[in-house]
């Protein structure tokens, strides 16, 4: 699946954060026929973007005592407010209340 190759194309950027222009030119789409084909999976480029993010930031908060700008930097953000901001878009919860959650 399209999506699958994307998320691991994603990852492996980090933490820099590839535009779909290079993910499509990667993988040998245009970038019109990688919309199309996330479309047709139910997806959105950002979407993928974003949860490859989020997951990779839950992992490293619930498994590591890395400092969470560190983390911010590693997931592609410059600042650690838009870092903030962003994972409580995803999650509903700060990075430090969902490190410290049972």
């Amino acid at each position: 699946m399209t999506c699958h190759r994307v998320r691991q194309y994603v990852a492996d950027c980090l933490p820099a954060s590839p535009t779909i222009d290079a993910v499509a030119h990667a993988l040998h789409h245009s970038v019109r026929t990688l919309c199309r084909r996330l479309s047709s999976e139910g997806t959105t480029f950002q979407a993928i973007k974003d949860e490859v993010r989020r997951d990779i930031a839950i992992r490293r908060l619930t498994r590591s005592e890395d400092p969470i700008a560190a983390i911010a930097f590693d997931v592609g953000f410059d600042n650690p407010t838009a870092f903030h901001r962003a994972f409580r878009h995803w999650t509903g919860s700060t990075p430090n209340a969902y490190r410290r959650a049972p």
